[in-house]
């Protein structure tokens, strides 16, 4: 093998070597399944559902729009204790500005929106501290209408950055193979 094909090798093999800082927490948070796997109903939960085509990104979107009472969807996982995290997700409301989203982190309200006007897809955004056994809430109602919902995520803060224990032994690895590349050139 090249000392350049080396190289590459080992820079596939050390780049998985990330700790759990790299985690997304949340499973099917962009309801790729086709269906809410890994989401817990609760509520009122006749117009919660997942169709192709109402997507932010990928193929699958969810669509929330209880009429009478709060349709919830849930999920509980585990993240070190204090650890911050951001969560995040997509949200378009189709029509109406009679509805409500609430959004919940173990119990506490994070929002509670009324009236959203109808519009594009927009972001939203929330800096948590984990529990250690954490659970996220959405909850929606929309009469006579939909919200759309996609690309639900739980990360570590700065999950995009490198640990710099990654980076430093990164770093080793490449002197390491240009010096061995080096050498077999001699």
């Amino acid at each position: 093998m090249s000392s350049w094909r080396a190289f590459v090798a080992a820079v596939l093999l050390l780049g998985g070597t990330g700790t759990a800082a790299h985690a997304e927490y949340i499973v099917n948070g962009g309801f790729e399944t086709g269906d809410l796997t890994g989401w817990t109903q609760s509520g009122e939960t006749v117009f919660l559902g997942v169709l192709p085509g109402i997507q932010h990104s990928g193929t699958y979107g969810a669509y929330a729009g209880p009429q009478n009472a709060l349709g919830l969807l849930s999920q509980s996982f585990s993240a070190p204790s204090g650890q911050q995290l951001s969560v995040t997700f997509w949200l378009q409301n189709y029509g109406g500005n009679t509805n409500e989203l609430q959004v919940l982190w173990d119990g506490t309200t994070l929002a509670n929106q009324t009236d959203i006007p109808a519009g594009a897809y927009t972001e939203y955004s929330y800096a948590v501290t984990s529990a250690g056994s954490n659970t996220l809430t959405l909850g929606f109602l929309n009469p006579p209408n939909f919200f759309y919902l996609d690309d639900v995520s739980v990360v570590p803060v700065g999950a995009a950055v490198p640990e710099p224990a990654t980076l430093a032994i990164l770093g080793t690895a490449f002197v390491g193979l240009l010096g061995a590349r080096r050498r077999l050139r001699i």
